[in-house]
Formats: C-alpha cells, sequence, structure tokens
C-alpha cells in the first residue's frame, strides 16, 4: 500500500486508539511540584522562567500540561500531533510494494500503546535518519534539526538522547560514507531553531548560553545526584547488555548496522539515567529504550531474522528479571485498551477535563492553605519554597518567584553556587516558606542526606540572609533581611587522612567550618564508574554528646565542601547547633575502587559581629506575655508542684522538674488568649531544657480548650534524632497563634510523658507570646 491519504487515515485512526493518558491533577508532592512550577511560570511569569536551571526546559509544559491558563490544551494538542506523526512516520517506513501494511498497523498499534511520550521522539529521529539514509534528501536532517531543538527544550534527558542518535548519526555519515554534508546541516539547523524557539518563548536571548552550560553539567555530573546502590544481579544485566548489542552481528545487514551505529551512545546514556536510581521509573526508561528499538528493527527491516529477534527478547527479559528482584521498583502496568477513552476524554471533552482537573487540583491542595495570619504578613511581597513543595503560592494567591533551581537535591556544585549568587543578590524572594518533615525538621533528605551537605553555598547564603519570623506545625517562615552574619570564607588547614578512620574536627576560633574533599578512584573504579555509576559514599558525625549520626554525600558536594561544625539540629536556633567532636568518612562498595588516602581541605566561614548567629528574630519589643519555670527555691511552681522538684540534676541552679511514670504532667502555663489577642495575631515561643533517658518519650504538648472542652491538640515528640538521652538538650518550638473566635478560648502548655516509661527532668521552661 503506497497510499498516502490512506495511511493518513489509519494514523488518525491509530491515534485515537492509543491516545495517551494525560495526568493533568495537580497533587502536593515532589515531582508534581516543579510541574506545576513550570506551567504556572509559561502562563503568568516566562521572565522567571528564562533563568531557571532545571533538569526541565521551559517547554517542560508540552510534556507534562497541567490545568493552568492554556497549557493544557495546548500540552493536549502537542501530544496529539507528536504521536500522529510517529505512527504516521512508522507507516510510511514499513510500506513497501511486498509487504501487506495490516500486519504492520497492528505493530505499530502495540508498540504505540507500550511506548511513550520520550520514545516518540526518538522513534521519530530514527524513521527520519532511515529516510535519509534511503535517499539523502536534506529535508529529512532539517526536520530532525527542528524535533532534536525542540525536546532540548522539553526536558535535559530527551534532548540528550535525542542529540546523541542525532549527532552519532551525522557523524557516522562524515566519517564512514565521507558526507560531509549532513553533518554542517544537522548543526546549523540544530543550532538555529534552539534559538528561534528561544526568541518566541522569551523574546530575547537573555540566559541562552547559561541553560546551554547547565545543560551539559546536568547531562555530565548530575549521576550521584540521586543514585541508589541495590544488589544487583550482575549476571541478568550483563547478559541482557551482551544479547542486546549482538543482534547486529546476527542479523548482519545495513539496516541493522546503521540503526545500531546511531543509538549506540543512546545505549549508554539511557542505561546510566536508568541505572542512576534503579526505580520503577528509571528503570522503565532502558526497558523502553530497548522496545524502541525493536520496534524500529521490524518496521524498516524487510527481511528480520527470528533468531536475532528472539535474542532481543530475551535481552530484554534478562534486564527486567533483574529489576523485578530489586526492592526499589514496582511491577510496570499499562492500560492497553483505554487509548479511546482518553482521546474522547482528554481531547474531545477538553473543556470539561480541565475543568474537572481543576476542581480534583484543589481538593488536594486544600491541605497546603496556609492561616490568614501568616497570608497577611506575607501580603503581596514574593515568597519562595524550601526545600520542594511549591503548591502553596496556588492555593494561597502567593507572589511565587523561585530560585534558579526550583527545587532542593544532592546538586552539581556550579548549579549550588548559582543558586547561593541569586539569594544573595536583589532579586530574590522577601520570604522563604519552609516546609519540613516534623520527625526530622527539614535539615534530613531523602536517601539519608544531610541538606547542608547537598546544597551547602545555598542555605549558608540563606541562613546569612534570612531570619525566622514563624515555626508552625508545618512549616517555618523566613524574611529577607539584608543582614550579613558570616564573613568571605578563608582556607583554614589540611590534613592527610584515610576511609574509615575518625578524624578529629580542628579547633576553630567560631564561625562555620568545611571541608573539602577529591574522592581518589583507582582506574577499575574509574571504569566502574564511566560505565555503571559511583559508589555511595557516607560522612558519620561523632557530636560532643557522645552520639553518632550518618548521612550520605555525593563526590561533587564533597569536592565544593561539606558542612561539618555546628552541626544544626534545628532551624529555630538559626546558625547556632551542636559541636561536632569528630567525623568518619565511608563508602559501600567492594575493595580495589576507592585508594584509601585522602586530602581534606578545611575552610571556615567566620561569623560577623552581631549579637548572636542563634538569634533569628528580634521580638523582645512585641512581647504580649511571657513567664518562665526555674523551679528554684524562690520559684512560684512550688505552690503546686512541691513533689517533682529534684536536686539531683539541674541545667542551671540546684533544682529541676522530674517526670515520669507517676508524675506524667510538668507544670505549664495557661493563658486566656482574649486578654492579650483582640484583633492581634501572635506567636507562640517556648524554650525549655531537657534531659532524658532511652525509655521516656516526651511530647511537648499545646492545647487550645474553652468552656466546652478541647477543641485543639498538638504535640511534638523532644527525643528526635538530634536530641540525645542523658544530656541537657535545648528545646525550641515557635507556632503560629490566631485571634480566638471564642472569648473564653484558653492556650495550655506543657510536658507529658506519654508512653509512661522512663524518666526525664525539665528546667527553664520558657514561654513568651509574642506579636507580629
Amino acid at each position: 500500500m503506497k497510499n498516502k491519504a490512506v495511511l493518513f487515515l489509519i494514523s488518525i485512526v491509530l491515534a485515537i486508539f492509543t491516545f495517551p493518558r494525560i495526568d493533568a491533577v495537580i497533587i502536593p508532592q515532589l515531582d508534581t511540584s516543579y510541574l506545576l512550577a513550570y506551567n504556572y511560570l509559561f502562563a503568568h511569569h516566562t521572565d522567571y522562567l528564562q533563568y531557571l536551571t532545571f533538569t526541565f526546559g521551559p517547554l517542560a509544559l508540552l510534556r507534562n500540561p497541567l490545568p493552568i491558563g492554556s497549557n493544557l490544551a495546548l500540552g493536549i494538542l502537542f501530544q496529539a500531533l507528536l504521536q500522529f506523526s510517529f505512527i504516521f512516520t512508522a507507516l510510511l517506513a514499513a510500506r513497501s510494494k511486498k509487504r501487506n501494511i495490516i500486519p504492520f498497523v497492528l505493530i505499530v498499534f502495540f508498540f504505540a500503546v507500550l511506548l511513550s511520550f520520550d520514545y516518540y521522539f526518538y522513534g521519530l529521529i530514527l524513521f527520519l535518519i532511515y529516510f535519509h539514509q534511503k535517499d539523502q534528501s536534506p529535508r529529512y536532517i532539517i526536520w530532525i534539526a527542528f524535533i532534536t531543538a525542540l525536546a532540548a527544550l522539553i526536558k535535559i534527558n530527551i534532548g540528550l538522547i535525542s542529540i546523541l542518535i542525532f549527532g552519532s548519526y551525522v557523524l557516522l555519515q562524515a566519517f564512514v560514507y565521507k558526507k560531509i554534508n549532513p553533518l554542517l546541516y544537522g548543526l546549523v539547523f540544530t543550532v538555529i531553531f534552539f534559538v528561534l524557539f528561544w526568541l518566541l518563548i522569551f523574546g530575547d536571548l537573555n540566559h541562552l548560553w547559561r541553560y546551554i552550560t547547565s545543560f551539559i553539567t546536568f547531562s555530565t555530573s548530575n549521576a550521584s545526584a540521586l543514585s541508589l546502590n541495590p544488589d544487583n544481579n550482575w549476571y541478568w544485566i550483563i547478559s541482557s547488555l551482551i544479547l542486546f548489542l549482538l543482534v547486529p552481528f546476527l542479523q548482519n545487514d545495513k539496516k541493522t548496522w546503521w540503526l545500531y551505529g546511531s543509538i549506540f551512545l543512546a545505549v549508554y546514556a539511557s542505561f546510566k539515567y536508568a541505572m542512576a536510581r534503579e526505580d520503577t521509573f528509571h528503570i522503565q526508561t532502558f526497558m523502553d529504550f530497548m522496545l524502541m528499538v525493536m520496534f524500529v528493527l521490524f518496521i524498516i527491516n524487510r527481511k528480520l531474522k527470528v533468531f536475532p529477534l528472539v535474542i532481543l527478547m530475551l535481552s530484554l527479559f534478562f534486564f527486567y528479571e533483574n529489576s523485578f528482584r530489586l526492592n526499589t521498583t514496582e511491577e510496570i502496568k499499562r492500560n492497553m485498551l483505554s487509548g479511546f477513552h482518553n482521546f474522547s476524554q482528554q481531547l474531545w471533552g477538553m473543556k470539561k477535563f480541565r475543568q474537572s482537573s481543576l476542581d480534583t487540583s484543589l481538593v488536594k491542595l486544600d491541605e497546603k492553605k496556609l492561616p490568614e495570619a501568616v497570608k497577611n504578613l506575607i501580603g503581596e511581597n514574593t515568597i519562595d519554597f524550601y526545600p520542594w513543595e511549591v503548591s502553596y503560592f496556588l492555593v494561597n494567591d502567593l507572589n511565587y518567584k523561585p530560585r534558579p533551581m526550583l527545587q532542593s537535591g544532592s546538586m552539581p556544585a556550579r548549579i549550588d553556587r548559582i543558586n547561593a549568587e541569586y539569594l544573595a543578590g536583589e532579586g530574590s524572594a522577601e520570604f522563604m516558606l519552609w516546609e519540613f518533615d516534623q520527625e526530622y525538621d527539614g535539615l534530613t533528605s531523602y536517601d539519608e542526606r544531610y541538606q547542608l551537605n547537598s546544597e551547602h553555598l545555598f542555605l549558608q547564603t540563606f541562613f546569612n540572609n534570612y531570619s525566622l519570623l514563624i515555626r508552625d506545625e508545618d512549616f517555618a517562615l523566613y524574611k529577607k533581611t539584608g543582614d550579613s552574619l558570616l564573613k568571605p570564607p578563608v582556607h583554614y588547614s589540611q590534613d592527610p587522612c584515610f576511609f574509615d578512620e575518625w578524624i578529629k574536627v580542628p579547633d576553630h576560633p567560631g564561625g562555620i567550618l568545611k571541608v573539602s574533599l577529591s574522592i581518589p578512584r583507582t582506574f577499575t573504579g574509574e571504569l566502574v564508574k564511566f560505565l555503571y555509576k559511583d559508589a555511595s559514599f557516607y560522612i558519620d558525625y561523632k557530636l560532643d554528646k557522645g552520639s553518632i549520626l550518618s548521612h550520605r554525600f555525593a563526590p561533587s558536594n564533597a569536592a565544593s565542601g561539606l558542612w561539618i561544625d555546628p552541626y544544626i539540629t534545628e532551624l529555630n536556633a538559626g546558625l547556632g547547633g551542636v559541636k561536632t567532636d569528630s567525623i568518619r568518612l565511608r563508602y559501600d562498595e567492594k575493595e580495589g575502587l576507592i585508594k584509601k588516602e585522602i586530602q581534606l581541605d578545611w575552610m571556615i566561614t567566620p561569623f560577623a559581629e552581631v549579637d548572636s548567629p542563634g538569634d533569628t528574630a528580634n521580638v523582645n519589643e512585641n512581647i504580649l506575655v511571657q513567664n518562665m519555670h526555674t523551679f528554684e527555691e524562690n520559684s512560684e511552681d512550688r505552690k503546686y508542684a512541691e513533689d517533682g522538684y529534684d536536686s539531683s540534676l539541674a541545667f542551671r541552679g540546684k533544682y529541676s522538674y522530674i517526670i515520669d511514670s507517676i508524675n506524667r504532667f510538668s507544670p505549664g502555663f495557661e493563658t486566656k488568649l482574649a486578654d492579650y489577642l483582640d484583633s492581634t495575631h501572635a506567636i507562640l515561643i517556648l524554650d525549655a531544657m531537657v534531659y532524658f533517658d532511652n525509655l521516656s518519650k516526651p511530647l511537648l504538648v499545646v492545647e487550645h480548650n474553652n468552656d466546652s472542652g478541647r477543641i485543639a491538640y498538638y504535640s511534638k515528640p523532644i527525643a528526635t534524632t538530634y536530641n540525645q538521652a542523658y544530656t541537657w538538650n535545648r528545646v525550641m518550638f515557635n507556632k503560629l497563634i490566631e485571634t480566638p473566635a471564642d472569648t473564653t478560648e484558653r492556650l495550655k502548655i506543657y510536658i507529658w510523658n506519654g508512653k509512661r516509661k522512663g524518666s526525664f527532668h525539665l528546667d527553664d521552661f520558657h514561654y513568651q507570646l509574642v506579636r507580629f
């Protein structure tokens, strides 16, 4: 069948019945958060979108459209056009006088369902390469340049794979077939289209070069950012790769050889990308790449042998078997027969689909609503969010202004520096809302990483320029002050040391102590890193309390600097923290990959001449009411808490208050809010010293009561990861208190031994209610 019109109609039918499912609901979580940011900025703030430095490009909405502005319509229409082009091009490649087109229609249907957005780009490029190989027409090179430039502005990994396929082909043309024109056309038109797309989006070329250099940085230096190192079955993996690469030798025809020549570098990049994380999403990317190669072979090869096809299927099976046995992956599911439903719901019924997605999104986002007092405090000022959840701006109608790297992560040093320089400048947001997990207080990130090691320059700049206003249950709100707490960093000392040994932290005059190091690998270690990925590296902190805490770190972060002292445990404490006594560096990998001896360069960033680096807000002039339980002989606490006084242990003075399985509640505070809050909102500030054993589980409790009983309750564990047993710990806590609707509402604060086990001591229990 050679009639293009008939193939065109068949392609439309196939596109309808294989239409992809687009998830347009905004859910507050890690991945959908940055997609929300890209969609919002494309619709409302392309000037902000222009300077972003992230793994997505300014056209990310085409891959992941959300119901913001016209984005959903643009994304659905683009994906429909892309899928149709992929199907139509595949059918054009399959047509022949001697071929029955019907089996190939079924094959295209099957693979159009299996493959997804990214692979439509790669398939289109490969089919256009096939057409160019047949008649050498430059129009195919121009079309590939157009597609490659577009891919590079949607997502970095799609752009990289597209560039590697295209680049490999034109280089083969130049060096094997001695045809230089495809290389020249490809280079010139890719650059032209890339620049034209940028001009169409932004109207100028500002930040274009930084986007290109960041593209290169993320492509070459970001493999360790999110890496996991599960226990692979290397017999399965190596067998899979060998079988995959055997196919051109077994098929042994020109079409298969040029196909493998074009994808060879892309196979390497796709394998590295999949194995970096080895979760379901990343593993699937390489399996889909192998499926795409199988599909292209089916289409273009007139005499495809059975044995090479069986080998390719075994290769896919072996790789899947290894992945299936990993704890990091889940079963991969695809709905083969939902295409027509997706088409009728998303494209044909686009208006209704958009409204439904938006309504569901607002329900999901409801949990991110801020108290009115916080919104009033922020007002029209710009705000950014840390570490990754940005959806607050949408549901609270806030003036969002992001930093270049939208989210926190174990990022390359260059990206960390770009973020830090932006934050220190005049254009950064006036407020920063830091959302955190209550257990870790926002300082321990995913994969056991310590935030201050993942982006130490940015966070040092942040603490140097922002002051804490509110510490609530789910977030901390900071305001930009412009006051510098730190002097420029200086080199302090240099020491040789070894992995797996404790290294004493040098005495220093005060400030932030960091250490930079380069990981010394053997030749075998460098080869494993190049072909697969790096080892997992850890740093152990031995604090002066005697406790030991462990965190993963990326070698790229270690080269620019790891945060050593003070070890910050609470956001309330600003740059105050626990003294680090010694550190130990180690790695999880076989012997012979890493050299044991390393060189440490210690750097000190001194504190500037300010009152205290731990004081992040001056609230004295706005104190509405305050009190302190000192538990001394002259304390008023004795009139109702005499039995709990203990002279065997005290933080300061002669007495503390003991709480155990019998005496389970501490003295506390109770305030009638209407006496202080008429039309004023306030911040509750608590500060206490606590000494506990391994059995007790003390909780800080804040209650709101009225004449009818309790109306709200909040508790915070005191024995967290960072507060250690058998020593005095400072517990600090801030919480927003809103104006009560009920004039009888009372605020009650105390500490409680919730588990009825062990005992703990309380001293200097300080309470303040402070107006904004």
